[in-house]
């Protein structure tokens, strides 16, 4: 019975979360199983009601997030999240994968599962970042889904296997910064979406010098070479307050005019956006992380 089904999947959706303990029962029961079966219920409140409670369930268990992988539910969000045009059900699958993200033995799964679908079904199109000859689908997105799935890559990105291949990921690190820029420019600063992009944005700026083109590796060792040879004259030598444009001859590098995707990280237009959102942003999360992209 379909309606009993969405009864109690919601029951446990909300005794999950008013009480750690049900999570644990619900597990020894065996019901993440049954959970995980009813994301393919043809009915829609079943499914809805079956995503919510497995987000709830796995929230802070350890236990119920590796249940749910063994279950194979990552894979069911995942391929129900891509097929879905439901704004609540959306809600609830990536508040999910949200709550998965956060635990370590899963994120080279989740990335390689799910990154796909976070980016060309939710990021993308809601940042409004478009390359002129991208096909990726354009249909609305609710900002809570698309805050969901930015903290999902928050987590993601913390982790050295995935930083890579979210650099590499077309249109990825285009659409973060064109949502950042976008809320700097609207006076958004504190929008609780743009912590979540700076935040994956300096994990992605995190040994970003073992990705940086030769030239600017160049860069850096001319002017080594030249602060070496200036600080070589002395604290108090005569020639020490002595500044010489030599020592500042070594030539930047040319910078893309239009800059694509890991070469944002890098970039004079990115620093200009950090450097605007640390004047205006109140919140320490995102400061810290401006701060840090910077460095």
């Amino acid at each position: 019975d379909e309606k009993c089904q969405a009864i109690g999947a919601y029951y446990i959706q909300h005794t999950c979360f008013q009480d750690e303990s049900a999570k644990q029962q619900v597990y020894q029961l065996g019901g993440i199983c049954k959970l995980v079966d009813l994301l393919r219920s043809p009915n829609q409140n079943v499914q809805q009601a079956a995503a919510g409670a497995l987000r709830n369930l796995v929230f802070r268990s350890t236990t119920n997030k590796l249940e749910t992988r063994r279950q194979n539910g990552i894979r069911e969000a995942v391929s129900f999240l891509r097929r879905t045009g439901s704004t609540e059900i959306q809600k609830q699958l990536t508040g999910l994968l949200w709550n998965l993200s956060s635990t370590d033995e899963l994120k080279e799964e989740l990335n390689a599962e799910r990154l796909p679908v976070l980016a060309d079904r939710v990021i993308i199109p809601f940042s409004g970042w478009c390359d002129g000859n991208s096909n990726l689908s354009r249909e609305p997105v609710d900002p809570e889904v698309f805050f969901n799935a930015t903290g999902c890559l928050r987590n993601l990105s913390s982790a050295d296997v995935g930083r890579q291949t979210m650099r590499n990921y077309t249109g990825l690190i285009d659409s973060l910064m064109a949502y950042v820029q976008n809320c700097v420019a609207a006076n958004r600063c504190d929008d609780k979406s743009v912590e979540n992009c700076m935040c994956v944005l300096h994990n992605l700026s995190y040994r970003l010098d073992a990705e940086v083109p030769t030239r600017y590796r160049k860069l850096e060792y001319n002017a080594r070479n030249a602060y070496t040879d200036k600080s070589s004259t002395g604290c108090f030598s005569n020639k020490s307050d002595r500044m010489t444009n030599n020592n500042y001859d070594c030539p930047l590098p040319e910078e893309e005019p239009n800059p694509k995707g890991s070469s944002w990280l890098y970039h004079s237009d990115a620093v200009r956006t950090y450097l605007n959102l640390m004047g205006k942003s109140k919140k320490d999360a995102t400061l810290e992380a401006c701060a840090g992209a910077l460095q």
